[in-house]
């Protein structure tokens, strides 16, 4: 929402000076390490964690410890997906090469998490889960235009009624989906949708106002 500010804000890191906002560098900086323990078929690991409470007097770089990666899982992946797509899409005009390196990634980490669902059709997710694949879904729909992906964040809103909530407990959170489908500009979209996502993002910073 402010790029010209965050465009001249200098943090003395090591990407200081290159084609990119340093504020935006910190963020890669973290997106990158999923990116890179991105398993072959796609599967993002949940993170990383040293075998115990770190020795004292050690730094990060200063790993003694042995350091374990979690398995790639589909809460994960979902998240990462979603992200991942967003950083595409503000790349694709100030760094295509690099936009394409994370479109590429996110594609495949969905994939990868929408085909573990159905090797685990038996199984019952949270609600935080199917909130970031409904997410992911939005985010990949506005990245590429893919009906695909308008298709699953369609089955997967809950904010198709005429009374859409953004949030109800154990139930679904979706009020970052909400805000995204508001803001895309794509073909085949479901336009009485997104006026119900506007009207339940609108109501909720209403609400949150007058409290």
């Amino acid at each position: 929402f402010f790029p010209d500010y965050f465009a001249g804000m200098d943090l003395n890191i090591p990407e200081s000076g290159n084609a990119l906002p340093d504020i935006v560098d910190e963020a890669l900086w973290g997106l990158d390490c999923y990116r890179r323990m991105q398993t072959p078929d796609g599967g993002i690991r949940g993170g990383i964690e040293s075998s115990e409470h770190p020795r004292l007097g050690e730094a990060s770089w200063q790993e003694s410890l042995d350091v374990m990666a979690y398995a790639p899982g589909v809460w994960s992946s979902y998240i990462y997906a979603g992200v991942a797509a967003r950083a595409a899409g503000w790349l694709e005009g100030r760094d295509p090469a690099l936009a394409d390196v994370y479109r590429e990634s996110a594609l495949r980490a969905m994939k990868w998490a929408e085909n573990r669902r159905k090797q685990e059709a038996d199984r019952k997710y949270p609600s935080q889960v199917n909130d970031a694949r409904n997410l992911a879904a939005a985010e990949l729909f506005r990245l590429a235009g893919d009906k695909r992906w308008n298709g699953l964040f369609l089955e997967t809103t809950k904010l198709k009624g005429p009374h859409p909530v953004l949030f109800v407990w154990k139930d679904h959170d979706q009020g970052d989906a909400a805000f995204v489908y508001a803001r895309t500009d794509r073909s085949g979209m479901d336009e009485q949708v997104k006026r119900n996502c506007v009207s339940a993002v609108s109501y909720t910073h209403l609400r949150a106002h007058e409290t």
